[in-house]
Formats: structure tokens, sequence, C-alpha cells
């Protein structure tokens, strides 16, 4: 009996905070929609420009004016 009321729980946690995920309140206490996450930080060599993983030696962030893609 214990291990369904456990399990009972466990689903109706995990459905529960799926379900407010994506909402947020202002500093009035008002609903309103989360802001997005930031971008990932993408990082390429100071040599070559070419992309590369941050943290390495010799890298740069790459600058937000520039990060376009094809497609």
């Amino acid at each position: 009996m214990f291990k369904i009321v456990v399990l009972a729980f466990a689903v109706t946690a995990g459905l529960g905070s799926d379900s407010f995920a994506g909402v947020c309140r202002d500093l009035h206490g008002q609903f309103v929609p989360c802001p997005k996450a930031p971008p990932a930080l993408l990082c390429r060599d100071a040599k070559t420009k070419q992309p590369a993983k941050c943290k390495a030696p010799g890298t740069e962030p790459i600058p937000s004016a520039i990060r376009h893609f094809n497609g």
C-alpha cells in the first residue's frame, strides 16, 4: 500500500512541475510568461576564427552580431 502511495505522489509531482514550467510572476504578483534562457555561449579560435570549445586556450567568444546560420 505504501509503495502505491509513493508512486502516485511521484507521478503527480512530476506532472505538476511540468505544467507550471512556463509561468512566472512579475513584481506585482501577476502571472507572466517566463523569460527565455540566454543563448549558449559560442566560442571560436582566436587565430583561425574556426568554432572551438569554450574554456580552451586561445579561444574568444563569438560576438552576437555575427551569429548567423544558413538555414
